[in-house]
């Protein structure tokens, strides 16, 4: 979806400029990462990877992408077996026009 088209979309459906609901789910995103972070247990990767990811998710709901990729990037660095995080990585890349940066990621270099 062109850059332009994902504005309209998310402007149509309130989703940009905090939402009230994404600003929800990422406190309760960002409970987990804290409960969780640093805990040792072999699951806890896999857990707070997919929080990271998740919270991502809702600040790029937020029009906050420049902070979602932050989380992309550490729940990457946790899983890097997990698809979604490099595929959400490159949709928040495309919301700024950063086409090249989309493509690498895309590319996976």
């Amino acid at each position: 979806m062109p850059a332009h088209a994902c504005r309209q979309w998310q402007g149509a459906h309130g989703t940009r400029g905090g939402s009230s609901a994404a600003q929800a789910e990422e406190a309760l995103w960002t409970e987990l990462i804290d409960k969780y972070r640093g805990l040792d247990a072999p699951w806890t990767a896999d857990v707070v990877g997919r929080a990271l990811g998740n919270r991502g998710n809702s600040r790029v709901r937020q029009g906050r992408a420049e902070e979602a990729l932050i989380d992309f990037d550490a729940a990457i660095a946790l899983c890097p077996w997990a698809v979604d995080p490099v595929l959400n990585r490159g949709v928040a890349l495309e919301g700024l026009e950063r086409w090249d940066d989309a493509i690498r990621c895309a590319d996976g270099t």
